[in-house]
């Protein structure tokens, strides 16, 4: 999880609702340990589709806002990241490894004001 302050909230998100010095802004679900990261092993999100392929998350989620097929900002080789901006109140990232093809980590946020989105902003 990752907290913010409220200015860098307003930021990205928009207007704060709540009250506090830091704000819940981010939570990463990896699907397997990697990182020094714990596999989540939680009840699953309702917002976004079980670990899957990207034709299910696209066939839930509809046409991403954004997909990038390049080195992810770790110089890992190996990934398509899809970005879905508003899906019911939230904005959804979802990181696959292309070999073999499979779900690397999901990162859920409040839904960004439109034309704040920055690639860098999910890791």
């Amino acid at each position: 999880m990752e907290f913010i302050k409220p200015r860098e909230f307003a930021d990205d998100f928009g207007a704060v609702q709540e009250d506090g010095d830091l704000l819940f802004s981010k939570v990463f679900l990896y699907i397997a340990a990697e990182d020094n990261y714990y596999a989540y092993s939680g009840a699953w999100p309702s917002v976004v589709p079980k670990p899957t392929l990207p034709e299910a998350c696209i066939s839930k989620l509809g046409h991403p806002d954004f997909i990038r097929d390049e080195d992810d900002d770790f110089g890992q080789t190996n990934t398509v990241e899809y970005t879905w901006d508003q899906t019911n109140g939230y904005s959804v990232f979802v990181r696959f490894t292309k070999q073999p093809l499979a779900v690397r980590h999901i990162v859920i946020t409040p839904a960004r004001v439109r034309g704040t989105l920055n690639a860098s902003h999910h890791d």
